[in-house]
């Protein structure tokens, strides 16, 4: 995850002769201010300072992320682009001692780890996005640097094209793990997930930045020559090692800490909401005021379904129910598991009729499950429902006494069946019509 293409000028003995020459004059710029060729002189990093200050910032980044892989093991990820920082450490301390080592090992092999960093740390945001990663992805990009630099000559020589080459290859690799981000934030929405894709459409602009001036100003690229423009590009790219590593710390822990809200507020063993997710999402329907029903659905003779088919067959039976219920909800339905055998559907907006359609539909859903379950036991429902104003916690909590009235009353009728009460006036009341089959629907 670093630049690539040579390494940045050494302050040669012309530049030397020019600073003392500054020194010694007759005005001091601490003074009066730095002039033009004070500030390209500073500005003229020396290239090992650089290129090692890159390398231990990826060294610490990636030290870092290992670290936190081996606490928790489930993020894949993470393992992967703390390998991706440690291997671009190693190409970027091979940049920065090209004057001491043979070219072919500093510049071929040094750039060709950023590359292959590059590709591992895009290997991450594949698999940080739960998807399949592509072998492809992993080598395709060092193919074709190591086919460019060794397929010229002259490569060794002509940093403008050690510049492209590179630059080509990192920004097809960083540009393709930035859609792939995109992509997969539109099925799980993560904050920081999107601030990672930023950073990597920012390091693909700063590739072809220098791309460009690689063409355009020869200097900038020139290893014996003098241009600010790769002390600049050095320190963004600093800082971008240092971003992508810390914002990928953060993507991980802002899913962590998502998951861990989801298990505080879910039922483990049926996916649906408990009764401290339940009350969360009560609470922003009671903000609005709007008009629900409560449908509160048992399962018939659980307990004889444990003791004679055995509870995987009883567990069975609820992931069965919730399955049901769901394609029942609508776009805003609530469905919670508020206890044992017992579920809680909260539909906003919904009057009688519709409530009283619904749990119609999930009474015969079951049934046609029961019918078809050839392996698993069957089990038949009952269902109460209390329709109100969720203006605050209390009316709910009315509606909840409803709805347990009518399904005692559904219960007590022979099971099977739907009743509907309503919590106008406190405490439900259940009126019996005549005469009364299973399904009938009951209401006061």
């Amino acid at each position: 995850m670093f630049d690539v293409g040579g390494c940045w000028p050494d302050l040669r003995d012309d530049d030397v002769t020019r600073t003392e020459a500054a020194s010694t004059g007759p005005v001091r710029a601490d003074l009066v201010g730095c002039g033009a060729t004070d500030v390209d002189q500073w500005m003229n990093l020396d290239a090992m300072t650089l290129w090692c200050t890159i390398a231990a910032a990826a060294i610490v980044i990636g030290g870092l992320q290992v670290v936190q892989f081996l606490i928790n093991r489930s993020e894949t990820a993470m393992l992967l682009w703390g390998i991706a920082k440690l291997t671009g450490a190693v190409g970027a301390a091979l940049l920065a001692v090209r004057e001491i080592v043979p070219d072919l090992l500093s510049v071929t092999v040094g750039n060709a780890l950023i590359v292959l960093a590059v590709s591992i740390d895009a290997a991450g945001v594949v698999a940080f996005n739960v998807a399949k990663i592509s072998r492809t992805v992993l080598v395709l990009p060092l193919v074709v640097m190591l086919v460019g630099f060794l397929s010229v000559p002259t490569i060794n020589s002509d940093i403008a094209m050690q510049t492209y080459i590179n630059g080509v290859c990192v920004s097809a690799v960083l540009g393709w793990a930035a859609v792939h981000a995109h992509r997969a934030n539109s099925r799980e929405r993560l904050v920081w997930r999107r601030g990672l894709a930023a950073v990597l459409w920012t390091w693909v602009a700063t590739m072809g930045a220098r791309m460009v001036s690689s063409i355009w100003i020869p200097d900038a690229t020139n290893p014996v020559g003098s241009s600010p423009v790769q002390s600049i590009t050095a320190l963004i790219l600093l800082a971008l090692v240092v971003m992508i590593g810390v914002v990928e710390m953060l993507a991980s822990r802002e899913r962590v800490d998502r998951k861990l809200a989801q298990s505080l507020r879910h039922d483990h063993q049926t996916g649906a909401l408990n009764r401290a997710g339940l009350a969360v999402e009560v609470e922003q329907l009671t903000s609005k005021a709007d008009r629900a029903a409560v449908l509160l659905i048992d399962i018939d003779d659980f307990k004889a379904i444990n003791d004679t088919a055995g509870h995987l067959a009883g567990d069975a039976a609820l992931v069965d129910l919730t399955d049901v219920v769901r394609p029942h909800l609508g776009a805003r339905g609530i469905l919670a598991r508020f206890g044992g055998d017992e579920f809680c559907v909260v539909i906003p907006g919904a009057d009688l009729d519709a409530a009283v359609a619904v749990a119609e539909a999930i009474r015969d859903d079951v049934n046609d499950v029961r019918r078809s379950a050839a392996s698993s036991a069957g089990f038949t429902v009952s269902i109460g429902i209390s329709v109100g104003e969720l203006h605050q916690t209390e009316a709910f909590d009315r509606m909840l006494s409803s709805a347990d009235g009518a399904l005692y009353e559904a219960k007590r009728s022979g099971r099977n069946a739907v009743r509907a009460c309503s919590a106008a006036g406190g405490r439900a009341r259940a009126e019996s019509t005549p005469p009364a089959s299973a399904g009938d629907v009951m209401s006061s």
